[in-house]
């Protein structure tokens, strides 16, 4: 679903991304109030999560190899809880010279 509304956009993307983790949120609100287990739940936000940021990344640095997006803190361990922060490193491939 979010590899198809972003074909279908030819200006920035961050709307499709905010509908897309609007509609994610939504869904797992749902399956909170279903009485789903919270392992289950903090999982499932880091997994959408990861889809918002690994399409951003791949948008970004299409043509790039030397550029790693790494996941830290509880979000790194795929524990993504509702009011948490998203904690990310950039790593580039970059030498002094």
């Amino acid at each position: 679903m979010l590899d198809q509304a972003l074909a279908g956009t030819s200006s920035t993307p961050i709307p499709v991304f905010r509908d897309f983790l609007k509609l994610g949120t939504e869904t797992i609100r749902e399956r909170f109030n279903q009485e789903q287990p919270i392992t289950q739940l903090v999982g499932a936000r880091a997994h959408l999560v990861d889809a918002v940021l690994e399409r951003a990344c791949n948008l970004h640095f299409q043509d790039s190899t030397d550029a790693a997006l790494v996941a830290v803190g509880g979000y790194g361990r795929g524990e993504l809880h509702p009011a948490s922060d998203i904690d990310l490193q950039i790593l580039l491939d970059h030498e002094d010279h």
